[in-house]
């Protein structure tokens, strides 16, 4: 899920490697991008809890609706 939403964040412009860039783009998908990679990347180390993998998917989904619905790819 991580790989998938971060290929179309990119695909619609999303600088999320440049943080001075991602700045000027819409704040809040990129924090929850963000928050939802950290998890992603402490459950591949075997650190992450449960819930907190469940809270992910959740932002992993919502991410994904509203990229599929309101940011069309180019």
């Amino acid at each position: 899920m991580d790989r998938l939403v971060r290929e179309m964040l990119e695909q619609r412009g999303f600088q999320l490697d440049e943080p001075v860039t991602a700045e000027g783009e819409d704040p809040e998908i990129l924090k929850q991008y963000e928050a939802a990679h950290e998890i992603a990347r402490l459950a591949e180390a075997g650190e992450a809890d449960p819930g907190d993998v469940a809270d992910a998917i959740d932002g992993f989904r919502a991410l994904y609706e509203y990229l599929i619905e309101d940011r069309a790819a180019p």
